[in-house]
């Protein structure tokens, strides 16, 4: 590696605050009414930022809208204010205290509620798009704050996480969502995609199974392990891109290899649908010591989860599995 190269992978990936904004779904609300997640998705990225002096630095409130006021929370937050959960106002003295090199956005499911649509009814129809919109608000002002002050020492990489999708049941009602949000979160990942690919930000999706959410609205203790992976995944795309253009590897072929990585991650995810959460957890917490280049260690976990199928499911379907995904046994 030439000197300029490490010189650029210190300041991509060293040294510097990673701010994590979000609603109830980052703070880590549990989905079966047990209170918070000791291990949210934010916290299980800190062992693994923390090699790179990275700092993880939480702001995530329950019931925080893209950009909305909100004053259908009095019952739980006595003497909040509607104003309280916009998450466009209360951004920039977190995002100023912070200092962050990386900003990670998650923010949209709260938008869906019944109570926050008929506010924005008279103004504008709330799809799936003007809730990505919305959510572009947030790290537009945060690239706009860090181009003005000097104070910002290096560059700002921003992620923005797409919303997990409605489990429209009987609870997910009671907390305020019915069939126009479940729908519009059908179209999110879509809606986010463009809205990144529009504002040069890096896009992040977790397979999240929202099947197994009891509330249909959070997501389960397992789902947070792949919502870290998705995150720590793009951050080392976003680095390797850059550093394959400065050291002069064309960055068609570096999109080659990370399209790689992605495709695995796809058929790890595929490898998933047939395991139990409590599994998949498993599988996960036995391969996250795994060291080496992203791709390698996709590829020692899809192994790892082929002979997990293997062992609980028998040796027809994890073959099955290895003939569909490419991986051997």
């Amino acid at each position: 590696m030439s000197t300029e190269t490490a010189d650029k992978e210190s300041e991509l990936m060293t040294d510097g605050a990673v701010l994590f904004y979000g609603d109830s779904i980052t703070w880590g609300m549990a989905h079966n009414y047990t209170g918070r997640y000791e291990k949210t998705w934010p916290r299980l990225l800190t062992k693994r930022l923390d090699q790179y002096n990275l700092k993880v630095v939480e702001s995530a409130l329950c019931s925080r809208t893209t950009a909305l006021d909100d004053d259908g929370n009095g019952e739980w937050l006595t003497g909040a204010q509607p104003h309280d959960f916009n998450g466009l106002d209360h951004f920039v003295p977190e995002f100023i205290s912070a200092c962050p090199k990386w900003l990670v956005v998650l923010l949209g499911t709260n938008d869906l509620r019944t109570s926050i649509r008929k506010r924005v009814k008279a103004r504008t129809r709330l799809d799936a798009r003007q809730i990505a919109k919305s959510c572009a608000r947030v790290p537009l002002a945060a690239r706009e704050i860090h181009a003005k002050n000097p104070f910002f020492r290096s560059g700002l990489r921003i992620i923005v996480v797409c919303p997990p999708q409605v489990n429209l049941n009987a609870l997910a009602r009671e907390l305020g969502y019915d069939d126009s949000s479940a729908h519009i979160a059908q179209d999110f990942s879509r809606a986010y995609k463009q809205m990144c690919e529009e504002h040069d930000f890096l896009y992040a999706e977790a397979p999240v199974d929202m099947s197994s959410s009891i509330d249909g609205i959070h997501v389960t203790e397992e789902a947070n392990e792949l919502y870290a992976d998705a995150v720590c995944m793009k951050q080392q795309y976003s680095a390797k891109e850059e550093l394959g253009t400065i050291a002069g590897v064309p960055k068609h072929d570096m999109n080659k290899r990370i399209d790689m990585e992605i495709m695995l991650v796809d058929k790890f995810s595929r490898i998933c649908s047939v395991l139990s959460p409590a599994d998949i957890n498993d599988i996960l917490a036995t391969t996250s010591s795994a060291q080496g280049e992203p791709w390698s260690e996709v590829e020692r976990i899809l192994s790892k989860a082929l002979a997990k199928v293997q062992t609980l499911a028998g040796a027809e379907l994890a073959e099955q599995l290895s003939r569909v995904i490419g991986i051997a046994l």
